[in-house]
């Protein structure tokens, strides 16, 4: 008897997302970053510059 196991790859292995961003493994070999405050982008690479407007 041979028993077979399929190890599926983590997309999330090797850590793609950027500073602070954590890492949420999709259908197949996919991810999805989401990410901090400050940061958007795919992998959480793009900073985000906030305007504080006084009312």
């Amino acid at each position: 008897c041979v028993m077979l196991f399929y190890l599926g790859v983590d997309p999330c292995a090797n850590q793609p997302c950027q500073n602070g961003g954590t890492c949420q493994p999709t259908n197949g070999n996919s991810y999805q970053c989401i990410c901090p405050p400050g940061y958007s982008g795919f992998d959480c690479s793009t900073r985000t510059f906030y305007t504080i407007r006084k009312q």
